[in-house]
């Protein structure tokens, strides 16, 4: 059946008086932009212009009407309308070449159909009100500047500490830390490759001059990130330069917040956008999704494991220990939920921030705390946020109000590659979780030993 009067572009009906409906019509109004007009079937103009389809067939599916005057319905038109944007083709590509495929979408559209009270509720309850891609160019500019702020304290921290951990009449002289490197490199053959193995810069200068060179230059570094200058340029040097510190500091190594610091930072890295000058947060490129994912992942394992460990070794799960019980849900269970949609998400990073806040008051590392908080902060997305800060902060709601280059992005390839260089080094944290080694094919453990001087890719255990 084909219209007698078609429109000049796709057009999809739909029930205007459905809430479930409007609300995913909304939200696919932005993949398939200006190439589908959206009407309500109640408006009178499609009776008008389309006598042929029935009153039934509205109630009872979508439909979409294409220029050429051909009609579709149920799943098949919410495929088609995808496919009217060229750069979505593939779910149509799929619906058309797999029979099975197509029978399972119509089978599952009908039962959404015959639902439709039910997961309006769902969908209440997991994205609330609105159901557009969340936003984190705000969440992204208060990371990046409480990033900013323990780089400035953990470099200041370091700077006082230099002359007694690395200088010249400190407890591991640099000089003769790299000395005795250099003799044990020199007998086992090592050449080049020892700058891989012991990564600082203090193999070309080991002077007091040059460690606190190095202090004063992360600082300097992390006040420029804090003013939003060169973010992607800082937090490279500001990794580089923090990984050849600690690198020789006797003990420091060994620090996890200061390991948590290392892998936050280089995601970081990923995850600011690639500009010179500050920018008004509404006007930024939107973030990568895959750093952004990166950083909750990091959260994930970072609970997960600790959570692991504490549970294999019985330290503070005991029966009559509520608040050992209490810790150990928060690090097993609650850490899946950053996989859930937006509410959910976010109530776990309420608890998770509430928890964080407690733990500072009973000890523990105040810049450890902080980066945990930090990352808890990933978990929410402007919307979110946006409530609690006055509108001089964040003056639209429109993410359609500026937009800023694509350029100002990492490019896709090498945010792949290095979820790559992630998943193999952190298989065999995989299986450490429940305290077995099991090695990988070669090639990803060879990845994962290239990968450990860095340390930016790590195993965690957090206290009880």
């Amino acid at each position: 059946m084909k219209v007698a009067h078609p429109p000049a572009r796709p057009l999809l009906l739909y029930d205007g008086d459905c809430q479930f409906c409007t609300l995913w019509i909304h939200r696919w109004q932005l993949a398939t932009g200006d190439f589908v007009e959206c009407l309500p079937f109640q408006d009178p103009r499609g009776a008008v212009q389309f006598p042929e389809i029935s009153r039934s067939q509205l109630d009872a599916a979508i439909q979409l009407i294409r220029p050429d005057g051909s009609i579709f319905s149920a799943a098949e038109a919410v495929v088609r309308s995808l496919a009217c944007n060229p750069e979505e083709q593939w779910l149509r590509e799929l619906y058309e070449h797999s029979p099975t495929f197509a029978e399972f979408l119509e089978a599952a559209y009908r039962f959404v159909a015959r639902h439709r009270q039910l997961f309006s509720t769902v969908t209440f309850l997991l994205w609330g009100k609105h159901l557009e891609p969340a936003r984190q160019n705000l969440a992204r500019g208060i990371f990046l500047r409480g990033l900013a702020v323990i780089y400035l304290a953990a470099f200041v921290s370091l700077w006082m500490q230099m002359s007694k951990l690395a200088g010249s009449h400190g407890a591991a002289p640099v000089a003769q830390t790299l000395a005795a490197a250099k003799v044990n490199y020199d007998a086992q053959g090592v050449g080049l490759n020892r700058y891989h193995l012991l990564p600082t810069l203090c193999w070309f200068n080991t002077s007091d001059a040059f460690l606190n060179l190095q202090c004063a230059g992360g600082t300097a570094l992390a006040g420029l990130l804090l003013c939003g200058i060169a973010p992607a340029l800082c937090l490279c040097l500001l990794w580089l330069v923090y990984l050849s510190l600690t690198t020789v500091c006797l003990g420091q190594p060994g620090w996890q917040w200061g390991n948590l610091l290392l892998e936050t930072g280089f995601i970081a890295i990923l995850f600011a956008p690639l500009r010179l000058m500050p920018r008004a947060l509404a006007g930024e490129t939107p973030p990568s999704r895959i750093a952004l994912w990166l950083l909750r992942w990091l959260l994930f394992r970072l609970l997960f494991e600790s959570g692991c460990g504490q549970l294999l070794s019985g330290n503070g799960v005991w029966p009559d220990s509520f608040s050992g019980v209490v810790s150990l849900a928060i690090k097993l269970i609650l850490p899946w939920t950053i996989f859930f949609p937006r509410r959910p998400r976010q109530c776990a990073g309420v608890v998770l921030i509430a928890w964080q806040l407690l733990s500072l008051t009973t000890g523990g590392h105040p810049l450890f705390h902080a980066l945990i908080l930090l990352l808890c902060l990933t978990l929410f997305d402007d919307a979110a946020l946006q409530n609690l800060l006055p509108g001089t902060v964040w003056p639209s709601r429109n993410p359609a109000q500026s937009r800023a280059p694509a350029r100002e992005r990492w490019p896709q390839p090498v945010l792949w590659l290095v979820v790559l260089l992630v998943g193999c080094a952190g298989y065999a944290h995989l299986f450490l979780c429940f305290g077995i080694y099991m090695p990988g094919p070669e090639p990803v453990m060879m990845v994962a030993r290239w990968l450990e001087p860095f340390r930016s890719v790590n195993f965690y255990r957090l206290a009880p």
